[in-house]
């Protein structure tokens, strides 16, 4: 299954700041899909709030930022998480990529 399947579903890119890495929102599945930059190969989906329609690295590249229209929420990935496959080991502390909501937008 290619991220390209689903081109129609695409909404947002953004690239890593070390160029590494491609995170693309996937908003009729509720995705991130994490691609190795050079390769496009598929590294990870990460679930997501409903419908991501923006997203950004932040300067530092250690965490991404993803607005979420449906579920009216900015999502926080910890874009270092060590379980992403291919991406090596660094802290034991790390957890899964998931979301962490920072931000409910009022109505």
């Amino acid at each position: 299954d290619s991220v390209l399947d689903h081109a129609d579903d695409i909404e947002v890119i953004d690239l890593s700041p070390d160029d590494r890495e491609l995170w693309v929102g996937n908003r009729a599945e509720d995705t991130l899909a994490v691609l190795d930059a050079r390769s496009l190969e598929k590294l990870a989906t990460i679930p997501c709030g409903r419908m991501p329609i923006r997203l950004k690295f932040t300067p530092d590249g250690a965490r991404v930022l993803v607005s979420c229209a449906a579920s009216n929420e900015v999502a926080a990935f910890d874009a270092r998480a060590s379980d992403v496959p291919g991406r090596p080991k660094t802290h034991a502390a790390r957890t899964k990529p998931r979301a962490q909501s920072v931000a409910r937008i009022r109505e």
